[in-house]
């Protein structure tokens, strides 16, 4: 090709592109060149001031569909009309100068509320409770983003598990190995409900359809850990933080009880609350804790004597934790409702948000999610699942929902996702229930606004003096009780740390 041949050719494509960038980009959430239409009644005989076909013909349009009146109090006419030449959003603006309009806009596509085809989906009641369908509208997940579970492991070898599930960087805090299966089922079960695989035509899904959860198991398979176990797998998901892994929540479905108020002068000396507190001074995870099961209340002392099987859980004067830390900016505790949206029978009050757990005690319903595969289960190629209760299914709906905020909005803080969770709780149910939907439309529209770190944590925790002065009680307590506390530590041993599950006994028998 000659030198002036390339030069006409150049300039030829140039052109198209400059004219091509200067054409207008039609959207495609509406159907191409339909504008609907409201025009004015007359007062007198209910027609139109202009009838729908002299208004599209006027408008250089032509009338594809009118309506019936509405109702015999309103007659106003609605019209489809349709111009291959218009763009629906500019005729749209024209038309509204005109003051026979009343209403016009482009004829923008509906789309059904995003139902996955999972072929146990229906019995999830839990995820049309906190508005799910809504929510993957417009978010499904990343898996770019990280979940870590703390609990009994996971079974990744569940077909509905494997691909949402980091393995390779499992943790086992009970022997210091990277063995992290499940061998309860606990684990399982909430991890399910956090990021079973969505739209696979297979067992149920998650809130997340993708996403990494990555099991660290502190439990072992009588669902029993201690103190040492959670802050080994706590201090784990910090390392994975600062080696730049992508972990946005901690989900821990975990209680145990203590004589210890708490206060700042009391938490400051706990070493669990110290890992946790790495954890919330990063910004970028939420930890969500279980409220608990035995009708108590977080950070209030208990009332009476409660028994775990032969033996004692609590005395009076017993808070729960980790639900009752305070001074952790980015924590939330989560009670359990009933399918009706109440709070469960079972489960502690004076939480920061109430999420499905099930109660088969008001109304028969418990929780779906997956389960350990079982040799049978494996044979047959199926999803093994298994319905059970518990805050310990609760809290894993809210982790959920942390980890699709932040897959909407990777930018965010976690104070700031924490924020949006908590500022669009359905207040019409328990003590605010969890609506996913509603979080994101609040995280789209206020995202750039919220304060990006919270003000109600401990902010001295560091500095080891201030802890022996008692003035530091009353200034960080953050609405606790300002008492010392009958002592400056847990109050046993080798207490166990047990899974929020009522029925787990009953399963495992």
């Amino acid at each position: 090709m000659k030198g002036c041949e390339k030069f006409m050719l150049k300039k030829i494509i140039l052109t198209l592109l400059i004219i091509s960038l200067a054409l207008p980009v039609y959207a495609e959430n509406y159907i191409a060149g339909d504008v609907i239409v409201v025009i004015k009644p007359s007062s007198s005989d209910g027609a139109g001031t202009l009838s729908a076909a002299s208004f599209a013909s006027s408008t250089g349009a032509v009338l594809t569909k009118t309506f019936p009146a509405l109702s015999e109090k309103n007659n106003e006419i609605f019209a489809v009309i349709h111009s291959d030449d218009a763009n629906p959003e500019e005729l749209s603006r024209e038309l509204l100068k005109n003051p026979d309009v009343i209403a016009a806009s482009p004829n923008y596509i509906v789309r059904a509320a995003a139902i996955p085809n999972d072929t146990r989906y229906s019995e999830l009641w839990g995820m049309e409770n906190i508005n799910m369908p809504s929510a993957w509208d417009k978010e499904t997940g990343s898996d770019n983003v990280y979940v870590a579970i703390v609990d009994t492991g996971i079974d990744w070898g569940n077909p509905d598990l494997t691909a949402n599930t980091a393995s390779e960087l499992g943790y086992n805090a009970l022997n210091s190995s990277s063995s992290a299966r499940d061998d309860n089922g606990h684990g399982t079960h909430v991890a399910g409900t956090i990021g079973a695989v969505g739209n696979n035509n297979l067992g149920i899904t998650g809130v997340n359809w993708n996403v990494k959860m990555i099991p660290v198991k502190v439990l072992d398979s009588d669902g029993y850990g201690s103190i040492s176990s959670v802050i080994g797998g706590v201090n784990y998901v910090a390392s994975l933080m600062s080696q730049g892994y992508n972990v946005r929540v901690v989900n821990n479905s975990l209680e145990t009880y203590a004589q210890l108020t708490p206060n700042y002068n009391n938490l400051v000396r706990e070493p669990l609350w110290r890992a946790f507190k790495v954890i919330d001074e990063y910004n970028r995870a939420i930890i969500v804790v279980a409220a608990g099961n035995h009708e108590t209340a977080v950070g209030k002392p208990t009332t009476r004597t409660e028994y775990d099987g032969n033996d004692v859980l609590f005395y009076p004067g017993y808070y729960v934790y980790p639900a009752s830390f305070t001074g952790l900016n980015n924590m939330l505790t989560v009670s359990a409702c009933a399918q009706n949206g109440q709070v469960s029978t079972y489960s502690n009050t004076n939480a920061n948000i109430t999420a499905p757990g099930g109660d088969s005690a008001s109304d028969g319903s418990l929780i779906l999610s997956t389960w350990p595969q079982t040799l049978l289960t494996n044979i047959l190629g199926e999803v093994s699942l298994n319905s059970i209760q518990g805050t310990s299914m609760a809290t894993p709906h809210v982790a959920g929902a942390v980890a699709l905020l932040a897959a909407h909005d990777n930018s965010m803080t976690a104070y700031q996702i924490k924020t949006c969770i908590l500022e669009s709780r359905n207040m019409n149910y328990a003590e605010g229930l969890l609506d996913v939907a509603a979080a994101i439309e609040y995280q789209e529209a206020y995202s750039s606004s919220l304060q990006r770190e919270g003000t109600g944590g401990y902010d001295d925790w560091r500095n080891y003096d201030a802890k022996d002065n008692n003035d530091n009680n009353n200034n960080n307590n953050n609405g606790s009780d300002s008492s010392s506390g009958e002592c400056n530590g847990f109050t046993w041993g080798a207490f166990a740390i047990i899974m929020f599950c009522p029925l787990v006994k009953k399963f495992m028998s």
